[in-house]
Protein backbone atom coordinates (compact mmCIF):
# COMPACT_ATOMS: atom_id res chain seq x y z
CA UNK A 1 0.00 0.00 0.00
CA UNK A 2 2.57 2.43 0.93
CA UNK A 3 4.60 1.76 -2.32
CA UNK A 4 1.38 2.70 -4.30
CA UNK A 5 1.03 5.45 -2.51
CA UNK A 6 4.64 6.60 -3.18
CA UNK A 7 4.39 6.34 -7.13
CA UNK A 8 0.76 7.94 -6.95
CA UNK A 9 2.68 11.32 -5.02
CA UNK A 10 5.43 11.07 -7.81
CA UNK A 11 3.09 10.71 -10.44
CA UNK A 12 1.21 13.78 -8.99
CA UNK A 13 4.34 15.60 -8.37
CA UNK A 14 5.81 15.08 -11.88
CA UNK A 15 2.87 16.20 -14.09
CA UNK A 16 2.61 19.38 -11.53
CA UNK A 17 5.92 20.29 -12.59
CA UNK A 18 5.72 19.60 -16.62
CA UNK A 19 2.53 22.24 -16.40
CA UNK A 20 4.64 24.72 -15.05
CA UNK A 21 7.13 24.47 -17.63
CA UNK A 22 4.87 24.23 -20.33
CA UNK A 23 3.28 27.49 -18.49
CA UNK A 24 7.06 28.96 -18.38
CA UNK A 25 7.58 28.36 -22.25
CA UNK A 26 4.41 30.06 -23.45
CA UNK A 27 5.57 33.26 -21.42
CA UNK A 28 6.43 35.65 -24.26
CA UNK A 29 8.54 39.04 -22.93
CA UNK A 30 5.74 41.12 -24.10
CA UNK A 31 3.24 40.40 -21.14
CA UNK A 32 3.19 42.92 -18.84
CA UNK A 33 2.43 46.70 -18.15
CA UNK A 34 4.68 49.29 -20.26
CA UNK A 35 5.36 53.27 -19.92
CA UNK A 36 6.42 55.01 -23.15
CA UNK A 37 9.77 56.93 -22.48
CA UNK A 38 10.70 57.96 -26.18
CA UNK A 39 9.22 57.89 -29.75
CA UNK A 40 10.74 58.98 -33.12
CA UNK A 41 11.66 58.21 -36.53
CA UNK A 42 14.11 58.29 -39.43
CA UNK A 43 14.36 59.28 -43.55
CA UNK A 44 16.14 56.72 -45.86
CA UNK A 45 18.68 59.73 -45.43
CA UNK A 46 19.12 58.34 -41.70
CA UNK A 47 18.76 62.02 -40.45
CA UNK A 48 16.44 60.94 -37.30
CA UNK A 49 13.22 62.50 -35.13
CA UNK A 50 12.88 62.76 -31.75
CA UNK A 51 9.45 63.58 -30.77
CA UNK A 52 8.78 66.10 -27.90
CA UNK A 53 5.92 64.50 -26.05
CA UNK A 54 5.04 66.32 -23.20
CA UNK A 55 3.01 63.38 -21.80
CA UNK A 56 5.31 60.76 -22.52
CA UNK A 57 5.29 59.74 -18.78
CA UNK A 58 1.63 58.89 -18.34
CA UNK A 59 1.05 56.72 -22.14
CA UNK A 60 1.02 53.28 -21.07
CA UNK A 61 0.13 49.83 -23.01
CA UNK A 62 -0.62 46.53 -21.15
CA UNK A 63 -0.12 43.10 -22.73
CA UNK A 64 -1.98 40.02 -21.80
CA UNK A 65 -1.43 36.44 -21.99
CA UNK A 66 -4.70 36.03 -23.45
CA UNK A 67 -3.58 37.83 -26.82
CA UNK A 68 -5.10 40.84 -25.54
CA UNK A 69 -3.83 44.70 -24.76
CA UNK A 70 -4.78 47.60 -24.47
CA UNK A 71 -3.70 51.54 -24.42
CA UNK A 72 -3.83 54.52 -22.28
CA UNK A 73 -4.11 57.55 -25.27
CA UNK A 74 -2.94 60.91 -23.20
CA UNK A 75 -2.55 64.45 -24.62
CA UNK A 76 -0.74 67.66 -23.92
CA UNK A 77 -3.09 70.68 -23.30
CA UNK A 78 -1.83 74.22 -24.25
CA UNK A 79 -0.52 75.05 -20.68
CA UNK A 80 1.17 72.00 -20.18
CA UNK A 81 -0.83 69.28 -18.34
CA UNK A 82 -2.04 65.98 -19.66
CA UNK A 83 -4.80 65.11 -20.07
CA UNK A 84 -6.54 61.03 -20.51
CA UNK A 85 -8.22 60.51 -23.57
CA UNK A 86 -9.21 56.72 -24.05
CA UNK A 87 -8.59 53.42 -23.55
CA UNK A 88 -7.82 51.63 -27.25
CA UNK A 89 -8.04 47.70 -26.93
CA UNK A 90 -6.40 44.87 -29.75
CA UNK A 91 -4.97 42.10 -29.81
CA UNK A 92 -1.41 41.04 -29.71
CA UNK A 93 -0.04 38.05 -31.71
CA UNK A 94 3.78 36.53 -32.21
CA UNK A 95 3.86 35.85 -35.99
CA UNK A 96 6.02 35.95 -39.37
CA UNK A 97 4.69 36.89 -42.79
CA UNK A 98 7.19 37.02 -45.99
CA UNK A 99 5.57 40.21 -46.79
CA UNK A 100 6.22 42.13 -43.56
CA UNK A 101 9.89 41.61 -43.42
CA UNK A 102 11.49 42.12 -39.60
CA UNK A 103 7.99 42.17 -38.42
CA UNK A 104 7.89 39.36 -35.75
CA UNK A 105 4.85 40.46 -34.15
CA UNK A 106 1.03 41.55 -35.25
CA UNK A 107 -0.78 44.14 -32.95
CA UNK A 108 -5.03 44.84 -34.13
CA UNK A 109 -6.05 47.69 -32.47
CA UNK A 110 -9.43 47.73 -32.62
CA UNK A 111 -12.43 50.04 -33.97
CA UNK A 112 -13.08 53.37 -31.95
CA UNK A 113 -17.05 53.72 -33.34
CA UNK A 114 -16.84 56.94 -35.13
CA UNK A 115 -13.53 57.56 -34.83
CA UNK A 116 -11.04 54.96 -36.55
CA UNK A 117 -11.13 51.91 -38.14
CA UNK A 118 -9.51 48.55 -36.75
CA UNK A 119 -5.68 49.06 -37.74
CA UNK A 120 -3.47 45.85 -37.87
CA UNK A 121 -0.10 47.15 -37.76
CA UNK A 122 2.92 44.82 -37.91
CA UNK A 123 6.05 45.87 -36.21
CA UNK A 124 9.30 44.36 -35.00
CA UNK A 125 9.45 44.31 -30.91
CA UNK A 126 13.00 43.92 -29.43
CA UNK A 127 13.54 43.64 -25.66
CA UNK A 128 16.45 44.50 -24.10
CA UNK A 129 16.37 44.27 -19.95
CA UNK A 130 13.10 45.94 -18.75
CA UNK A 131 12.85 48.12 -22.44
CA UNK A 132 10.61 47.26 -25.26
CA UNK A 133 11.28 48.64 -28.59
CA UNK A 134 8.04 48.69 -30.85
CA UNK A 135 9.81 49.59 -35.11
CA UNK A 136 7.02 50.25 -37.91
CA UNK A 137 8.36 50.22 -41.08
CA UNK A 138 7.66 53.26 -43.39
CA UNK A 139 4.42 55.49 -42.91
CA UNK A 140 4.84 57.44 -45.95
CA UNK A 141 6.78 60.26 -44.53
CA UNK A 142 9.82 58.34 -42.35
CA UNK A 143 11.42 55.32 -43.27
CA UNK A 144 10.67 54.13 -39.87
CA UNK A 145 9.51 54.70 -36.67
CA UNK A 146 9.67 53.70 -33.11
CA UNK A 147 7.96 54.03 -29.72
CA UNK A 148 10.59 52.42 -26.68
CA UNK A 149 8.92 51.44 -23.38
CA UNK A 150 9.90 50.69 -19.94
CA UNK A 151 8.12 47.82 -18.08
CA UNK A 152 6.95 48.58 -14.83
Amino acid sequence: MKKILLVCLILVSCSKSDDNSEKDNNYDEIIGSWTIIESGGALDTGETYKEEMPCSNVQKIRFFEDGLFDSEIWWGTMDGDCEFDQIRKGEWLKTTRSDKPGANYRLTFYEIPMEDDEEVGYPKITFSGNTMKILYDSDGYFDYTYRLYEKE
